[in-house]
């Protein structure tokens, strides 16, 4: 199955906020799961999740800064589904 949520230009406010929106849930998504959690590996995998998505997002930023007016999103989740 494939979902195609944004195929747009947005210029760099826009592009930025909407990154930033993204992996802030993804961030808030894993903290919420390392409170529930009482597995020392998961909350380990958890953690090392949001340092990344803290680092994509301070890159992100960078180089946002240094490109054009306008950002292109192509944004497309692919989701398959094991059996």
């Amino acid at each position: 199955m494939t979902i195609e949520l944004l195929h747009s230009n947005l210029d760099k406010s826009d592009a930025l906020g909407l990154l930033t929106n993204i992996l802030y849930t993804t961030i808030n998504y894993h903290e919420h799961k390392i409170i529930e959690s009482k597995n020392y590996k998961d909350i380990r995998f958890r953690k090392s999740i949001i340092i990344e998505s803290q680092k994509k997002l301070y890159e992100l930023k960078q180089q946002i800064d240094r490109e054009n007016e306008k950002i292109t999103f192509h944004n497309i989740i692919k989701i398959k589904l094991k059996s």
